[in-house]
Protein backbone atom coordinates (compact mmCIF):
# COMPACT_ATOMS: atom_id res chain seq x y z
CA UNK A 1 0.00 0.00 0.00
CA UNK A 2 1.38 3.40 -0.85
CA UNK A 3 0.33 6.89 -1.73
CA UNK A 4 -3.40 7.42 -1.25
CA UNK A 5 -4.12 3.70 -1.36
CA UNK A 6 -2.11 3.13 -4.53
CA UNK A 7 1.26 1.61 -5.21
CA UNK A 8 4.58 3.46 -5.26
CA UNK A 9 6.38 0.42 -6.66
CA UNK A 10 9.02 -1.76 -5.00
CA UNK A 11 10.54 -0.23 -1.88
CA UNK A 12 7.90 2.48 -1.49
CA UNK A 13 8.44 6.21 -1.62
CA UNK A 14 7.23 8.86 0.85
CA UNK A 15 5.06 11.55 -0.66
CA UNK A 16 4.72 15.30 -0.23
CA UNK A 17 1.26 16.63 0.65
CA UNK A 18 0.53 20.25 -0.25
CA UNK A 19 -2.62 22.41 0.09
CA UNK A 20 -3.70 23.69 -3.33
CA UNK A 21 -6.62 25.89 -2.27
CA UNK A 22 -10.32 25.61 -1.54
CA UNK A 23 -9.76 22.65 0.81
CA UNK A 24 -8.06 20.59 -1.89
CA UNK A 25 -4.71 18.83 -1.50
CA UNK A 26 -2.17 17.33 -3.89
CA UNK A 27 0.04 14.36 -3.01
CA UNK A 28 3.23 14.04 -5.07
CA UNK A 29 5.36 10.91 -4.84
CA UNK A 30 8.00 8.90 -6.63
CA UNK A 31 6.90 5.75 -8.43
CA UNK A 32 9.60 3.07 -8.40
CA UNK A 33 7.95 0.63 -10.78
CA UNK A 34 8.22 0.77 -14.55
CA UNK A 35 8.23 3.41 -15.88
CA UNK A 36 9.83 5.09 -12.87
CA UNK A 37 8.97 8.72 -12.25
CA UNK A 38 6.93 11.26 -10.31
CA UNK A 39 3.16 10.98 -9.90
CA UNK A 40 0.36 12.93 -8.27
CA UNK A 41 -3.11 12.40 -6.82
CA UNK A 42 -5.59 15.00 -5.54
CA UNK A 43 -8.21 14.96 -2.78
CA UNK A 44 -10.66 17.25 -1.02
CA UNK A 45 -11.37 15.03 1.97
CA UNK A 46 -8.46 12.60 2.30
CA UNK A 47 -10.78 9.64 1.78
CA UNK A 48 -11.41 9.76 -1.96
CA UNK A 49 -8.49 10.38 -4.28
CA UNK A 50 -8.32 11.31 -7.96
CA UNK A 51 -6.93 9.09 -10.65
CA UNK A 52 -3.15 9.14 -10.65
CA UNK A 53 -1.49 11.77 -12.88
CA UNK A 54 1.92 11.01 -14.31
CA UNK A 55 4.12 14.07 -13.91
CA UNK A 56 7.33 12.46 -15.12
CA UNK A 57 8.05 8.93 -16.38
CA UNK A 58 11.63 8.99 -17.65
CA UNK A 59 13.45 7.50 -14.66
CA UNK A 60 15.69 4.71 -15.91
CA UNK A 61 16.23 3.24 -12.44
CA UNK A 62 13.82 3.01 -9.50
CA UNK A 63 16.21 4.92 -7.23
CA UNK A 64 14.33 8.25 -7.28
CA UNK A 65 11.84 10.43 -5.52
CA UNK A 66 11.52 11.92 -2.04
CA UNK A 67 9.69 14.96 -3.43
CA UNK A 68 9.09 18.23 -1.66
CA UNK A 69 6.28 20.47 -2.92
CA UNK A 70 4.99 24.01 -2.55
CA UNK A 71 1.83 25.68 -3.77
CA UNK A 72 2.53 28.87 -5.74
CA UNK A 73 0.46 32.06 -5.86
CA UNK A 74 -0.44 31.45 -9.52
CA UNK A 75 -2.20 28.20 -8.54
CA UNK A 76 0.57 25.89 -9.75
CA UNK A 77 2.54 23.41 -7.66
CA UNK A 78 6.33 23.24 -7.75
CA UNK A 79 7.88 19.94 -6.73
CA UNK A 80 11.58 19.11 -6.37
CA UNK A 81 12.95 15.56 -6.16
CA UNK A 82 15.92 13.49 -7.19
CA UNK A 83 15.99 11.44 -10.39
CA UNK A 84 18.17 8.61 -11.60
CA UNK A 85 18.68 8.35 -15.34
CA UNK A 86 21.31 5.61 -15.09
CA UNK A 87 24.52 7.64 -14.93
CA UNK A 88 24.10 9.45 -11.62
CA UNK A 89 21.39 10.95 -9.47
CA UNK A 90 20.48 14.60 -9.86
CA UNK A 91 18.02 17.07 -8.37
CA UNK A 92 15.19 18.09 -10.67
CA UNK A 93 11.85 19.85 -10.44
CA UNK A 94 8.49 20.02 -12.17
CA UNK A 95 5.85 22.72 -12.19
CA UNK A 96 2.30 21.40 -12.36
CA UNK A 97 -0.34 23.81 -13.62
CA UNK A 98 -3.64 22.79 -12.08
CA UNK A 99 -6.91 23.37 -13.89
Amino acid sequence: MGAAGGSTGPGGNPGALVAIGSGEYALLYGYRGSPAGIRMKRTTNGTHWSVESIIRSDGLLPDLGYPRAVSRQDGSVLTAYYMNRGEERFISSSTIFLA
